[in-house]
């Protein structure tokens, strides 16, 4: 008897949820309901209107948080951001977070935006963030879990001359961005198939603004805050971390390590068996650099805020390594799941790896997908994380610090069989394929029916409820 897909399951309450869903909510407006802010340079004025973030001093780091969670599954946010004094740095970041810290998260000062983990922070995370910089070209980015300095060119908006009017609208699955400046100018940007209660760990989430200085100053402002929380009207075709069983190797030196060849079986420039050579270490192990390595948990890729993954503990096997000398392994799935695509968590020591799946089915039956690329493991895309560093274990020494590599990519593979569960997949290296392929994590996009079929079934739960009411 074939198992059945848990998308059945999960989909009919998705789809009742959707359709019956009575938004529940507050809106905010302004700052009164707003804790203390945090750090240095921050404050809100008197009568709530506006928070002011920097003061046009130098490293400064302030955040600040509505003291109620709010529903994120969907809505409309807008505000209006000043930057006014010397007008050269930082930024801003606009946040909806679920960080252990509460309303006391802060990032760092400087590029991290009083958001990110540079320049001696702590990342407030989990997260998403709409930022705002302004410093070595103005730019705006949509990122998570506290990365900060890849941004997208406002042009032709000017973030400094002048108020910008900044909406935020979030329908459930695509993330929109549109920013309005003194001159009437505008600048947009759409992001696809986000699941902002999967990135931040709930349906909730505090919201608030941070922003920074460096050695560059700005006066930064925000004021006509208001936020309303929205029902759903789109559901994402998200990449969702699928547990894994097969991983074989521990290519991480692991933070806290006293004895970095015995904390890993295998290096990225060597292959299996080597203590010699680079490879990766966790954020935190090269105290000399703490906001640098591999931060570990779930993280988003910094190119697609759709494809999410999740490393296993670094202090044991960690990954697969795939090279001339072992070109399989096996990946196994609890059985229950059906996929409409996968996606490895990937790159490639010395070289340049392709690889391809043999998927199982839980009916028995089997797939091959096209191959896709690892790409070696500096200056590639698309990126999902950069790692700023590597160790060679057996001399502890590192290198690469802070540039920007080594980093790990997204390989997405289709399949044609969206219906059966599948039970385990099988990561094969191309022939004359290159270098030492690591693999870390599986994600997938859960089958779904068509969305005529859910808005049947939305309508089918409420003739249901509505029945078991007349019933009672």
């Amino acid at each position: 008897m074939r198992p059945r897909s848990k998308s059945a399951s999960f989909l009919i309450g998705s789809a009742a949820a959707l359709a019956l869903a009575a938004v529940t909510h507050a809106d905010v407006t302004n700052f009164g309901g707003f804790g203390p802010a945090n750090g240095t340079g921050g404050s809100y004025a008197a009568d709530g209107s506006t928070f002011t973030l920097t003061d046009n001093n130098q490293s400064e780091a302030s955040s600040g948080f509505n003291l109620a969670a709010q529903n994120i599954g969907a809505f409309n946010a807008s505000f209006t951001y000043t930057a006014s004094g010397s007008a050269a740095a930082d930024g801003l970041a606009f946040i909806l977070q679920n960080d252990a810290r509460g309303t006391g998260a802060l990032g760092g000062p400087g590029g991290a935006l009083g958001y990110g983990y540079t320049n001696g922070g702590t990342a407030v995370a989990p997260s998403a963030a709409l930022q705002l910089n302004l410093f070595n070209g103005q730019g705006a980015n949509f990122a998570t879990n506290g990365d900060t300095g890849v941004y997208n060119s406002v042009f032709p908006v000017t973030l400094t001359n002048g108020p910008v009017n900044v909406n935020l609208n979030y329908n459930g699955s695509t993330v929109n961005v549109s920013l309005t400046d003194s001159a009437s100018n505008t600048f947009t940007k759409s992001y696809s198939n986000v699941s902002l209660p999967a990135i931040v760990g709930g349906g909730q989430a505090l919201i608030g603004f941070s922003g920074s200085t460096g050695g560059f100053t700005a006066t930064q402002t925000v004021s006509n805050f208001n936020f309303q929380a929205a029902a759903p009207t789109a559901t994402p075709a998200y990449f969702k971390p699928i547990a894994i069983g097969g991983l074989n190797q521990d290519l991480v030196v692991e933070k806290g390590a006293t004895v970095p060849t015995a904390a890993i079986t295998g290096t990225m420039d060597n292959g299996i068996g080597a203590t010699n050579g680079f490879t990766w270490y966790e954020r935190g192990y090269n105290t000399g650099a703490a906001d640098t390595g591999l931060a570990g948990g779930q993280v988003v890729s910094v190119s697609d805020p759709s494809h999410l993954y999740k490393f296993a503990p670094f202090t044991g096997s960690n990954a697969i390594l795939l090279n001339d000398g072992n070109t399989s392994q096996t990946l196994t799935l609890d059985g229950t799941e059906a996929y409409h695509t996968l996606s490895i968590l990937t790159s490639t020591g010395g070289g340049n790896g392709t690889l391809h799946l043999v998927v199982h089915h839980a009916d028995g039956s089997t797939e091959t997908t096209a191959s896709a690329a690892s790409p070696d493991w500096f200056g590639n895309d698309p990126t999902v994380v950069v790692a700023n560093g590597r160790v060679d274990p057996s001399s502890n020494g590192f290198d690469n610090v802070g540039s920007g590599n080594p980093r790990l990519y997204s390989a997405d593979f289709a399949l044609t069989d969206f219906t059966d569960p599948i039970t385990s997949v099988d990561v094969i290296r191309d022939a004359g394929a290159s270098g030492n392929t690591a693999v870390f994590a599986l994600s997938g996009v859960e089958s779904l029916p068509e969305p005529a079929s859910l808005g049947l079934m939305g309508l089918g739960a409420i003739g249901l409820l509505a029945r078991r009411r007349r019933l009672a």
